[in-house]
């Protein structure tokens, strides 16, 4: 198998429908957040993972499209990861080490 493409990022981002199967890291000192639109074409079972890198707290979003996630939509710390699992059209599950509330 392929190992997993990984999508650098330094700065608050939208996920792209390119990024399917990726991981995204996010590395800052301040807080970022990983905005989720509405349109991606992502179909249910689909996902993307997210790597905090630096100490900046990571916050998943959505915009036009729904993000789930018990307790926070945060990640917990650097290092946390997670993993955006489509559910649906537009709809999204965050599955990870997440930010208690």
């Amino acid at each position: 198998a392929s190992p997993q493409q990984i999508v650098a990022g330094v700065a608050s981002r939208d996920v792209a429908a390119s990024d399917v199967g990726k991981l995204i890291t996010l590395t800052s000192g301040s807080a970022l957040t990983l905005t989720v639109p509405s349109g991606l074409g992502f179909t249910a079972g689909q996902r993307v993972d997210v790597l905090q890198l630096g100490a900046g707290q990571v916050t998943v979003t959505g915009s036009g499209a729904t993000v789930n996630a018990s307790p926070t939509a945060k990640l917990r710390a650097q290092y946390s990861a997670a993993t955006l699992l489509c559910v649906g059209t537009d709809s999204y599950v965050l599955l990870g080490d997440l930010a208690a509330i």
